[in-house]
Order: C-alpha cells, then sequence, then structure tokens
C-alpha cells in the first residue's frame, strides 16, 4: 500500500505517466509470486535424483553418523548400498532398514577394505561408488 502511495507522487514529480506502474506493481508481482509459490509447493513438485538408480555403493563408516545419512538418503535415491564398519550391531540393523548388506571393515585392515569391495561385486556385479567415510584415530 505505501508503494502504491509513494510511486505516483514521485512520477507525477518527474511528469511520468505512472499507471503501468501501479498495474505492474498489483496486478502482475502477486501473479508472479503466486505462480512460484504454486510451481514450487510439494504438491506440484517432485524431485528425485535418478543419477543414483541402480547404482552400487559402498560407504564406510555407514553405521551411524554421516555415513548413516550417507547411506540412507542413497538409498532412497536408488542405489543398492553395503554398509562397511566397524559396529556390526547398528551396521546390521541400518543395513536391513534400507535393504542394503553390511560387511564388518576396518579401514586400517586393507583386506576388509576388498571384503567390503568383494561384497559389492558379489552381490550387485559391480562397484560404482565408494564414498570413504570412515577415518583412523591414534597411531597407525
Amino acid at each position: 500500500m505505501v508503494i502504491a502511495m509513494v510511486m505516483p507522487t514521485l512520477l507525477q514529480q518527474k511528469g511520468c505517466i505512472y499507471l503501468p506502474c501501479i498495474i505492474c506493481i498489483f496486478f502482475f508481482l502477486p501473479k508472479t509470486f503466486k505462480f512460484f509459490k504454486d510451481f514450487l509447493s510439494e504438491k506440484n513438485v517432485y524431485v528425485h535424483v535418478t543419477r543414483l538408480m541402480n547404482k552400487v555403493a559402498v560407504v564406510t563408516g555407514g553405521a551411524r553418523g554421516i555415513g548413516a545419512a550417507t547411506a540412507k538418503l542413497m538409498a532412497e535415491n536408488g542405489a543398492h548400498v553395503v554398509i562397511a564398519d566397524i559396529l556390526d550391531d547398528l551396521g546390521t540393523s541400518l543395513a536391513n532398514s534400507i535393504n542394503g548388506r553390511f560387511v564388518h571393515c576396518d579401514v586400517s585392515i586393507e583386506s576388509d577394505v576388498e571384503a567390503a569391495v568383494q561384497l559389492a561385486i558379489t552381490w550387485k556385479g559391480r562397484l560404482d561408488i565408494m564414498y570413504n567415510n570412515a577415518g583412523i584415530g591414534g597411531k597407525l
């Protein structure tokens, strides 16, 4: 309302015709905002990441925290996920909940990492994504 009152005064001082500005402010802007609001609402836009559809991923350190969140998102977006972690109970539980697989894996032991990769290849025939999330603390 303030814009409608100020604009005519400013434009009259400059000797301009202000009717098009008022039409723009009151007619086009609200419709533009409504269009984008409706367009971006959940009922009209369905966002789905298809880049991960049927991809095979191994997530090290995937039993909890960032690794677990990553594994869940990958699975929600169509990936087949192998969770590789030293936390057997959490890893198995998460793998079951996302229809994935779990393998005990200490990333400081090369043969454990090889076993995780081999599980993915045995399960789905290939490995597309290796998400190295696990860290090693202390002395090696």
